[in-house]
């Protein structure tokens, strides 16, 4: 599912660059009068923006979901070529892992503990704050290709998830001798979920729009299951 996502939209992105017919600037043109080279600025500063995004767990029988974002991105130009980009959002992320392990105590005289697999519906709720360094790889009339990549802090706010199903098995896989206090699946802190994510992907300009392709790692266990990742697609407009 993932890589039939990644096709599609390279195909319109491959699309877009070959409507586009090539160009030869006549000189430098990030040259003043007295001959001092200036930073070019066809980036914008500061945008709006929302997006789609695909997940899914690693290793994990995990059923790939849609979830979404929206935010806004500054822009901080390095220089001709490299820049800082701030992509601050409320993002949504959607997965419904399968038959994960799990453990369920039996209840006195049995002192068994089982072993359960359960089916979970993932829904969490994060503030992601990316610090992202671009370096512009391609340059025609009118937009421009870019390379984007760094880490993100990502803050979880709320947790939707549920569990959809649950089969407890007859293989035995400890005993116990005091009975735990009941195991909820959104038991945990919100804040647990908490952590950081590692950012790859390319940026299209054109005029006052941007377009991201990014793929993002979740390097930690994601309600204590396994490492997350995702891809996204996410669309912005300059506000000046």
């Amino acid at each position: 599912m993932i890589k039939q996502f990644i096709y599609f939209f390279l195909i319109i992105f491959v699309g877009n660059i070959q409507s586009y017919s090539p160009s030869i600037p006549l000189g430098n043109q990030n040259q003043d009068i007295s001959g001092e080279t200036k930073i070019k600025s066809t980036k914008g500063i500061f945008y709006l923006s929302a997006g789609i995004n695909i997940s899914s767990y690693l290793i994990e029988k995990s059923e790939v979901q849609l979830g979404y974002s929206f935010g806004f991105t500054f822009n901080i130009m390095l220089s001709n070529y490299a820049f800082i980009t701030l992509p601050f959002s409320y993002t949504r992320i959607n997965t419904a892992p399968k038959d994960v392990e799990d453990y369920y105590y039996s209840y006195p005289p049995s002192n068994y503990i089982y072993k359960r697999l359960v089916d979970y519906q993932l829904s969490l709720g994060f503030l992601e704050f990316p610090v992202l360094l671009g370096y512009e790889f391609y340059e025609n009339q009118g937009y421009n290709l870019n390379f984007i990549v760094g880490p993100g802090l990502v803050i979880s706010i709320k947790d939707y998830s549920k569990v959809e199903n649950s089969t407890i098995t007859d293989e035995v896989i400890g005993i116990y001798d005091t009975l735990p206090l009941e195991n909820s699946f959104n038991g945990d802190p919100v804040v647990a979920n908490s952590g950081f994510n590692l950012n790859l992907g390319v940026r299209f300009n054109v005029s006052r729009f941007y377009f991201d392709l990014i793929y993002a790692l979740y390097p930690y266990k994601i309600k204590d299951i396994n490492k997350l990742n995702t891809l996204s697609l996410t669309f912005g407009v300059d506000l000046e």
